[in-house]
């Protein structure tokens, strides 16, 4: 399964992906700024795209391919 997920780099979206990774699921990490890369970087199957989601057109380009 193709996934989309925000809050990633907190406390529990960072134990959330790397359970979803550890289970084979494809991720896509929604991330405001690259800095923020480093906390939930090097899992497998995982993409990260830097998006406003107040931006409705970056947003759908995010979701694009997901379940």
């Amino acid at each position: 399964m193709r996934l989309v997920l925000t809050g990633a780099t907190g406390f529990v979206g960072q134990h959330l992906l790397a359970h979803l990774s550890s289970l084979g699921h494809e991720c896509r990490v929604l991330i405001r700024g690259d800095k923020l890369r480093q906390s939930v970087q090097n899992l497998p199957g995982v993409d990260y795209y830097k998006v406003d989601l107040r931006n409705a057109a970056e947003l759908k380009t995010a979701l694009q391919g997901t379940d």
